[in-house]
């Protein structure tokens, strides 16, 4: 299925459109940060090899800015626990982001009639992973949840949800104001100093993460 307002003169875009994904409606959940919506059913152009997009077609300019440096991001990242870029196109009125096939964990989760902790703690480590290999890089992911977390078809827990994302020398509260849904993830210190929020922002995301499945 394709959508006018950007196939258009947009030969840079390889992919068609799918169907977006709808994710559950209690518990007010967002995809990342809020700034994309998912497609699923979306495929290369040329091949008919599958592929997920994301889309965000906000009129506003920050989420629009947001979402395009999230991708930016994404295309300087290669690590197993990092979610795949394929392709990407950015116009004045949308950004869209072609990834390996996904759906949200939240939506995975909630498919399966049961799972093995095994299984959740093995997806926790991936996630443990990946969040470690932006450390290591000066990153701090900035919005890590259960909505951050895309699961292959192999089930193997990626990240994504970049929009947040800052160099660790460079981490403030600021961006809370931005993102209102995500307020409920960040750490108690978040209304206190830069400082503060350097030092609570990486461990407290990751059990917050964790304390979801019970294990904490």
């Amino acid at each position: 299925m394709f959508s006018s307002w950007w196939s258009k003169g947009s030969g840079a875009f390889t992919c068609d459109l799918g169907a977006a994904i709808e994710l559950p409606r209690d518990g007010g959940h967002v995809l990342g940060a809020g700034a994309f919506a998912l497609h699923a059913g979306s495929q290369k152009s040329a091949d008919k090899n599958p592929v997920s997009i994301f889309v965000c077609s906000e009129t506003d300019g920050p989420t629009l800015a947001a979402a395009a440096g999230s991708v930016k991001k994404l295309k300087t990242l290669r690590h197993p626990s990092v979610i795949l870029f394929v392709d990407a196109h950015e116009s004045e009125k949308a950004v869209l982001l072609a990834t390996e096939p996904v759906e949200p964990l939240l939506l995975h989760l909630q498919n399966q009639n049961s799972l093995q902790d095994s299984y959740l703690a093995w997806g926790i480590l991936q996630v443990f992973r990946g969040v470690a290999f932006l450390h290591e890089a000066g990153l701090v992911h900035g919005s890590l949840h259960a909505g951050s977390v895309f699961v292959t078809r192999g089930w193997e827990w990626k990240l994504f949800g970049f929009e947040q994302m800052q160099q660790i020398q460079q981490l403030s509260s600021n961006t809370r104001n931005q993102w209102p849904a995500l307020a409920k993830y960040a750490p108690p210190e978040a209304e206190l100093s830069p400082a503060s929020v350097k030092r609570a922002t990486f461990v407290y995301s990751l059990h917050r993460f964790v304390y979801v499945f019970g294990f904490i």
